[in-house]
């Protein structure tokens, strides 16, 4: 019997992006993410973007963007998107798939879940089709779930 919990968190082998299979679920997706970002253990607040084509192939010009803010507002969000929204080829007909990475081991905070939200809401503003965002910090990779978008009071 496969030990699924290892399997989710072993880290895949790099492969070149010409050789990257294609993108089409959820775990495809945090596979991709486990690659990318390799053995845990970060310095600094990240942005990982990636763009998958209609076919869920990944285009090879993976972006980083360091030091962002520990919270995000909307304004965040539309910056980032505004700019998505201007580089449609990069993803004809496919999506835009995000990592936010932070320092530390601890859960996931209110500040990470702020990022998730901002880009969500500015994304649907500007018309940004996302695959489901994820986070990273030194001990985890997940998934931002449905209830990580919505506003706390």
């Amino acid at each position: 019997m496969t030990n699924l919990a290892s399997s989710f968190d072993d880290i895949p082998e790099p492969i070149r992006p010409a050789d990257q299979p294609p993108i089409r679920t959820a775990l495809d997706l945090h596979r991709f993410w486990r690659m990318v970002l390799g053995p845990l253990g970060f310095s600094r607040r990240s942005l990982w973007i990636c763009f998958t084509d209609g076919d869920g192939r990944v285009n090879p010009a993976l972006q980083q963007i360091d030091d962002v803010p520990r919270r995000a507002g909307y304004a965040d969000g539309a910056a980032l998107m505004e700019l998505l929204a201007h580089l449609r080829d990069a993803y004809a007909d496919g999506a835009v798939a995000i990592c936010y990475s932070r320092p530390g081991r601890g859960p996931m905070s209110s500040d990470d879940r702020s990022w998730a939200r901002a880009l969500n809401q500015a994304a649907g503003r500007f018309d940004v089709p996302l695959w489901p965002m994820h986070f990273a910090n030194d001990s985890a990779v997940l998934v931002f779930a449905p209830d990580d978008l919505l506003e706390c009071a």
